[in-house]
């Protein structure tokens, strides 16, 4: 009775062992069935890069002593005044956008109200003209990422109910962008050692601009934050030379083939609001829509259905 107890173990341990060896084989070499096979949990954006091309990215070194206190010895005014913002953008109008409208008496759609206030708006896009502005003189390159991209490629413009903008430059000029975004009047820069920091205008807490740091090797770009690892993962090819897009009005970086990138990171068809309202707190569900619903309320461009 032992010996037959003992010879089913033994064959299914041999069987256990077979399918985790079979697994381990299809996640490491076969791209599409590992695909199919990790479908419910595997990053959506990692779809079409190789397992060896991950783990070659994964836990890459960061910086150190990024939150090191400057001394600035003179601050230096900002590029613009936020009275100045309307001279260079020009703002996406939504009059169809209001809690009057019947369309956003279901709470379902509600979610789907710009996320920010006209003023709001403003020192967004004062906070980008000065990081910009700033960056380009200390010659830094930069481009949009993330949800921001989404709202280039999708609005040409802010996405109307996000609540901030994302930018992304080579952790090679880390240094740089802590030096020069420490020194302007006005404008607050909070560092962390994970590498995802934040511009605010000074005495605020919002609005704000991210600002991510990548790292590179020949073939791809990827984000030096944890959280962003499952998204921000570029084909280098696709990226540089970069390229200019309208947004709100005026002309930012973006990859070079921004079409790709994010239709790869999303599904652009699909509205999702944001889980968290950084400006009241307020949470979301993040239940998708199709975007040609809401249509008829906010600008749409580039949408194949």
């Amino acid at each position: 009775m032992n010996r037959v107890i003992l010879r089913r173990a033994k064959i299914i341990l041999l069987y256990v062992t077979m399918i985790f060896f079979f697994l381990l084989f299809c996640l490491y070499f076969l791209t599409p069935v590992r695909n199919i096979l990790f479908y419910p949990f595997w990053p959506y954006r990692w779809k079409t890069i190789s397992t060896h091309d991950l783990l070659r990215m994964y836990n890459p070194k960061r910086p150190e002593n990024v939150t090191d206190l400057l001394n600035c010895p003179k601050k230096v005014p900002p590029s613009l005044q936020p009275e100045d913002v309307l001279n260079y953008a020009n703002l996406l109008s939504y009059p169809k956008a209001t809690e009057e409208n019947e369309f956003f008496h279901d709470p379902s759609n509600a979610r789907f109200l710009p996320g920010v206030s006209y003023q709001d708006r403003i020192d967004f896009m004062w906070m980008y003209l000065v990081v910009a502005h700033a960056l380009e003189k200390a010659n830094v390159p930069f481009f949009f990422c993330n949800g921001a991209l989404l709202g280039v490629y999708r609005h040409a413009g802010r996405t109307p109910w996000d609540t901030d903008i994302d930018i992304v430059t080579n952790v090679t000029h880390w240094k740089t962008v802590r030096q020069v975004l420490s020194c302007i009047e006005g404008v607050t820069l909070k560092t962390k050692p994970f590498m995802a920091w934040k511009v605010f205008k000074e005495g605020k807490k919002f609005p704000f601009v991210d600002i991510f740091f990548f790292t590179e090797n020949e073939d791809y770009i990827w984000a030096l934050t944890h959280y962003e690892f499952n998204s921000l993962v570029y084909e280098k090819r696709y990226v540089v030379p970069l390229a200019t897009a309208m947004y709100e009005g005026v002309i930012v970086p973006v990859p070079a083939r921004m079409d790709l990138i994010v239709r790869r990171q999303f599904n652009p068809e699909y509205c999702i609001p944001p889980s968290l309202n950084y400006k009241n707190g307020a949470r979301h569900s993040q239940k998708a829509v199709l975007c040609s619903s809401l249509a008829h309320i906010y600008p749409m461009q580039n949408l194949l259905f």
